[in-house]
C-alpha cells in the first residue's frame, strides 16, 4: 500500500511539470505571433512615413508608332521624390510587357523614350502606361500606374502617309524617311518627326516638317521660318541652307556693335567692325567710348640701365588684380626723350618684400629711352588719347 501511494504522488508531480512546460511553450508562441504582428505594423508604418514626402507626378505628353520603333514623350511635374526611372507597360489588349528605363527626370523636365518594335512581343500596340520607379525607405520601389496613352487606329495600322494609302503624292512618299513637301509632321509623322530629316525641334528655327502642333517652340510667330528665302538669325548656312546658301553676314548695326571682332551666328566666320576714332577705345561689349588715362604719375626707377624695358612708380596701383589689368594696355610718356610716344604694356606686377620693397612695375614691349623723373600715363587704347 505504501508503494502505490508513492506512485500516485509521483504521477501528480510529473503532471504539474508538463502543465508548466505547456504554459511556457504556449506563452512563447503567443509572444512570437505578437512580435510578428507588431514588427509588420512598425515596418508598414515606417514605409508610410517615408512615402509622405513623395509627390512624384508623371504624364505622357505624346506617343507615336513609327515603322521601326515607338516614341514616347514623358514629362515630370513639380513634386518631391527621388525618381530613379520610369516603368513602361505596353499592351495589345490581351497581354502586356514592361520595360524599366533607369533614366531619372528632374522636376518639370521632359524626355523622349524610344523602343524598338522588334524587341516588343506585342505586334499591335493599343496602350502604353507609365509608373514611377523611386527610391524610398532604403530601396527602389515601383509605384502605381500614373498615366496611360491609347494609340489611335491610324497609329496602330501605320496609316501615317499623306493620303492614307501609302502612294506617292506630289513627289512625296510617306514612309521613305524623306520629309518632302507637302509632307509634314501632322500628315506624315513617320518621315517628318522632330528628330528625323524633317528638322530638329527646339532649335529656334521652324524647319520643313515642323509646324505649330509638332514643334510649337520653333513654329511660332517669333522664330524665323526656314524656306522663306530670308536668312534670319539664328538660321545659318548649316541649319537652313535653303535660305542661307548665299549667306550675307550680319552688319555691325544688326548686332548692335560699333567696334571689335564678332562671330556671325548666321553664316559663321567673323564680323569685323570699324575701329574707334582716335582718342576713343572699344569696350568689351563693342561700344566706342572716349578714352581717359587709367593712371598717371612719375617714373621712379628704370632697368636695365641704357636699355630700359621696365620702370616702377609709387603712383602705380599696388592691388594685384588692378595692376594685372594693365597688361595689354598702353603707356604714354609725357616728358623726356620718349615724350608723346605710346607703347604697349607686356607685363605688370606688384612686388612686395616686407620692409624692403613695395612697388608695382611695368614691362614695355620695346626698349625705350626713359629715365627716373619722366612723366607717364596709362591708357586703354593704342592711340593713348589721340596722338598727332
Amino acid at each position: 500500500m505504501k508503494k502505490r501511494g508513492f506512485l500516485v504522488k509521483n504521477k501528480k508531480g510529473i503532471s504539474d511539470i508538463v502543465t508548466y512546460l505547456l504554459i511556457i511553450v504556449i506563452s512563447m508562441i503567443a509572444l512570437g505571433i505578437l512580435w510578428v504582428i507588431v514588427a509588420n505594423f512598425l515596418s508598414q508604418g515606417g514605409e508610410q512615413v517615408s512615402l509622405q514626402g513623395i509627390t512624384i507626378s508623371l504624364g505622357i505628353k505624346s506617343a507615336q508608332i513609327f515603322s521601326d520603333d515607338v516614341s514616347i514623350r514623358v514629362s515630370r511635374g513639380a513634386g518631391e521624390g527621388d525618381l530613379r526611372g520610369v516603368k513602361f507597360i505596353f499592351s495589345d489588349g490581351s497581354k502586356t510587357e514592361s520595360f524599366d528605363d533607369k533614366t531619372a527626370l528632374g522636376q518639370l523636365e521632359e524626355k523622349t523614350f524610344n523602343f524598338n518594335l522588334q524587341e516588343l512581343e506585342n505586334s499591335e500596340l493599343k496602350t502604353v502606361s507609365v509608373a514611377p520607379i523611386y527610391f524610398s525607405a532604403g530601396k527602389e520601389t515601383i509605384g502605381n500606374i500614373v498615366d496611360t496613352f491609347q494609340f489611335s487606329q491610324t497609329q496602330i495600322s501605320g496609316e501615317t502617309d499623306v493620303t492614307g494609302t501609302g502612294e506617292e503624292t506630289g513627289g512625296a512618299t510617306c514612309g521613305d524617311h524623306q520629309c518632302v513637301s507637302p509632307e509634314n509632321a501632322a500628315s506624315c509623322s513617320a518621315d517628318c518627326r522632330s528628330d528625323n530629316i524633317g528638322g530638329v525641334c527646339e532649335n529656334n528655327i521652324c524647319e520643313a516638317g515642323e509646324n505649330s502642333v509638332s514643334c510649337p517652340n520653333d513654329c511660332n510667330n517669333e522664330n524665323p521660318v526656314c524656306g522663306d528665302a530670308q536668312c534670319v538669325s539664328p538660321e545659318s548656312i548649316s541649319s537652313c541652307p535653303a535660305d542661307c546658301s548665299t549667306c550675307v553676314p550680319e552688319t555691325c548695326a544688326e548686332i548692335e556693335k560699333q567696334c571689335g571682332s564678332w562671330s556671325s551666328a548666321r553664316c559663321g566666320g567673323t564680323i569685323e567692325c570699324s575701329p574707334c576714332a582716335s582718342g576713343d577705345y572699344c569696350t568689351d561689349d563693342g561700344k566706342c567710348l572716349q578714352d581717359a588715362p587709367l593712371n598717371f604719375g612719375t617714373i621712379d626707377g628704370v632697368w636695365p640701365i641704357g636699355a630700359a624695358k621696365y620702370f616702377d612708380s609709387e603712383s602705380l596701383p599696388k592691388t594685384p588684380s588692378e595692376i594685372s589689368g594693365y597688361i595689354g594696355k598702353y603707356v604714354k610718356f609725357i616728358t623726356g626723350s620718349e615724350a608723346g610716344n605710346c607703347r604697349k604694356i607686356e607685363y605688370a606686377e606688384n612686388l612686395n618684400v616686407p620692409g624692403v620693397y613695395d612697388k608695382s612695375y611695368l614691362r614695355i614691349e620695346v626698349v625705350v629711352n626713359i629715365n627716373g623723373g619722366n612723366g607717364y600715363e596709362v591708357w586703354r587704347s593704342s592711340s593713348c588719347g589721340g596722338i598727332a
